[in-house]
């Protein structure tokens, strides 16, 4: 009887966890977007609005931080500790991602009137990548898609491309337009931002995958060979 009670209010902490999860999704998802939008209609009203939501999401990862603690002392195992394990690294990158999303207003708002027209369109599109590749992993982790999950580690490459051309192409510019550099210097900060958006996009679908199929794929590529040395295979 008391594992019975037990389980079910497992049960219930782990469904109210995935629904605050999704309602901290949907904030973040929000909140980059705008900061995006904000960036490419020079929306300054907008740009400035972005950051001051931020204490919400703060509060949140406060929340599920405390939520998730609690239905671990109900001792889950299997696809349940699972699930934690993955809820509790979502928020993190959640949360990161919010931060982020103030951080491109703020750079954004600097450069307004003098934007690097090129640059501005290869950053644009990095952007649309970046929030796309968010909204991919988190609808991969409410429907336990591990196909979709692996189609938003690829696209991190094409954003990590991008990144690379707007970097160059900004560094060109402010070697032979000195009165670029400031607004230069700004774009490269939000190229920035957006790469790690894009990474902590990926980070989710790695954790949708060792949630449903119990596989730890992160950073498979670089330890494969140290894995492969030692003979471990697990």
């Amino acid at each position: 009887m008391i594992r019975e009670v037990m389980d079910q209010k497992l049960k219930n902490s782990l469904e109210n966890i995935k629904l605050e999860l999704l309602e901290m999704a949907a904030h973040v998802e929000r909140n980059i977007s705008d900061a995006v939008l904000a960036l490419i209609e020079k929306d300054k009203e907008l740009a400035e609005a972005v950051p001051q939501r931020d204490p919400v999401v703060d509060l949140m990862e406060i929340s599920l931080d405390r939520h998730c603690h609690g239905a671990l002392t109900l001792r889950p195992i299997g696809s349940d500790l699972r699930f934690l394990a993955t809820a509790l690294k979502i928020v993190k990158d959640l949360e990161r991602v919010g931060d982020l999303a103030g951080d491109i207003c703020k750079h954004a708002t600097k450069v307004f009137d003098d934007f690097p027209s090129r640059e501005l369109v290869e950053t644009s599109t990095m952007a649309r990548i970046a929030v796309r590749m968010l909204g991919r992993a988190l609808d991969a982790f409410v429907n336990r898609d591990v196909s979709l999950a692996r189609e938003v580690m690829d696209d991190d490459d094409e954003v990590d491309r991008l990144h690379d051309l707007v970097f160059e192409s900004l560094c060109t510019a402010m070697r032979h337009e000195s009165d670029k550099i400031a607004s230069a210097t700004h774009l490269l900060y939000i190229a920035n931002f957006l790469e790690r958006v894009g990474d902590h996009s990926a980070n989710i679908a790695e954790m949708v995958i060792f949630m449903v199929d119990g596989a730890d794929v992160r950073h498979f590529e670089k330890v494969k060979p140290l894995i492969q040395a030692r003979g471990d295979s697990d």
